[in-house]
């Protein structure tokens, strides 16, 4: 990796950040889940109501796992930073532009593979 230590403690602070961002995130999401309230177990029952809260149920799974899925990334990237592989791509090894990782500090892969990638 050719990050000075300043570069390389800047965007570990960049994915501190967006680990601690993801978190209040996610428990926000899980906390609106209709399944949760307390008060869902005193109301009668609706068929409207309960394919509401279905599709609400749903619709917050998804985006958990999307919010999971984006934290476990960054995760990957912080445990890199450890591990002093931190900044090369895991596909062809090269290392990853600076300015990819000032804009996307948990990319795992180059421009170039990234695009490959994606056909």
């Amino acid at each position: 990796m050719n990050l000075n230590t300043d570069q390389l403690d800047k965007l570990k602070l960049a994915l501190i950040n967006k680990k601690k961002e993801l978190e209040k995130m996610i428990a926000s999401v899980d906390a609106e889940d209709p399944f949760k309230d307390p008060e869902a177990g005193n109301r009668s029952p609706s068929t409207d109501t309960d394919i509401r809260e279905e599709q609400g149920y749903l619709n917050i799974q998804a985006q958990l796992k999307e919010l999971k899925s984006q934290l476990k990334e960054v995760d990957d990237a912080l445990d890199k930073t450890i591990s002093g592989k931190y900044g090369n791509c895991e596909n062809c090894g090269n290392i990853i532009p600076e300015n990819r990782l000032n804009l996307i500090p948990w990319a795992r892969y180059c421009i170039e593979c990234d695009k490959k990638m994606v056909k």
